[in-house]
């Protein structure tokens, strides 16, 4: 199978859980919506908690094209609370890796979307300030048609 997530422009559907920093897993849903331009992709996404108190989740990243000498995507984002962030999409297989750090070095993090289908993927990440776990999450993305 061919990756669509990342790879194709699309609108994905996104459920499933997000944990705190203190262990308290909460609902989240929301949707990611990729864009292919000429020179510039870019991947946002916008996830609501299920708790007032909690703020949602939103990214935007902006990932250099597809190269074909490389199997990975350089990417770059803006995050309110972990500066600028600099990461890199590996797909190896049905598997897409994603590895990050801030460039003040206080955070780090990766995730994993695992290809179920053509149009389902299981993500599943974690960020780190230093040795302490900031959050995790575990969702399920559908594209949308």
């Amino acid at each position: 199978m061919k990756h669509t997530l990342i790879l194709t422009p699309g609108t994905w559907e996104v459920e499933g859980k997000y944990t705190n920093e203190s262990d308290v897993v909460f609902a989240a849903e929301g949707t990611l919506r990729i864009e292919h331009h000429d020179h510039l992709w870019l991947y946002e996404s916008w996830i609501e908690l299920a708790d007032p108190l909690e703020p949602d989740v939103r990214h935007e990243w902006e990932i250099q094209p597809w190269n074909e000498k490389n199997d990975f995507l350089n990417w770059q984002a803006e995050h309110t609370l972990m500066g600028n962030l600099k990461g890199k999409f590996l797909l190896i297989a049905e598997t897409i890796i994603s590895q990050f750090y801030s460039e003040e070095g206080d955070y780090m993090g990766s995730e994993v979307m695992l290809m179920q289908e053509e149009d389902k993927y299981y993500n599943r990440g974690t960020t780190f300030v230093g040795d302490h776990k900031l959050h995790s999450w575990s969702l399920n993305l559908r594209r949308q048609f």
